[in-house]
């Protein structure tokens, strides 16, 4: 039986949805994050899926990860699973063997800069075995084994409510390039990440008004 569109791929939020090929993550597909912000990049591309379609995260080799972060862009902390790696790290097959077990068992498997000990051989296994699966791979920084099927880069970060020597950080605004041997030319837009209200959005939509209390 074929699989259908809504099946094989999984939701994102609207900001990147004009940026992705079909509008969505691609199952079985390996999706790159670099640049100034990439944790928080990666951590806003994957929102959707645990939002809209109930995903559960992995996450390894992200020692300084970022849970009340992470929980502000939207994930729920109670589907997310933090692999930590020993005072001496993983060898390569070590790595091997968790990396294949967390595509084994969840929709989405996000890596970065711990897991640069795995080799190409080995990273390329491990891509053939998301496919096979139907997971998604998101690399966060530089991880040389890996070949990205698309890649999202953070050219420019500005901040915004800080003054010299003073302020409070409000919001953040992101230049987004999208490229990649499955990405059509070269896409590009400026995200809020987040806005004032905590929300992912694209720079050029209306800002979305704080609630006041009290």
């Amino acid at each position: 039986m074929a699989l259908t569109a809504q099946q094989r791929t999984l939701p994102v939020l609207e900001p990147f949805a004009g940026l992705l090929p079909h509008g969505a993550l691609q199952r079985g597909s390996t999706v790159g994050c670099s640049g100034s912000a990439s944790v928080s990049l990666a951590m806003a591309l994957v929102a959707g899926a645990v939002q809209q379609h109930g995903s559960w995260v992995a996450v390894a080799g992200m020692s300084g990860f970022g849970v009340r972060a992470a929980v502000e862009l939207g994930i729920s902390a109670e589907r997310v699973v933090l692999v930590a790696e020993p005072a001496g790290g993983f060898d390569d097959g070590q790595w091997a063997d968790i990396v294949a077990a967390m595509i084994d068992g969840f929709d989405v498997v996000v890596l970065a800069s711990g897991a640069r000990r795995i080799r190409p051989a080995v990273a390329r296994r491990l891509q053939a075995r998301a496919q096979s699966r139907g997971a998604v791979l998101v690399t966060v920084g530089v991880l040389d084994g890996f070949v990205t099927d698309v890649q999202l880069t953070a050219e420019r970060s500005h901040w915004t409510g800080l003054a010299a020597g003073h302020g409070v950080v409000t919001a953040r605004r992101l230049d987004v390039e999208v490229g990649g041997r499955r990405v059509p030319g070269v896409r590009r837009a400026t995200l809020w990440l987040p806005d004032i209200a905590g929300q992912v959005r694209l720079a050029e939509q209306e800002p979305i008004p704080l609630r006041r209390t009290g």
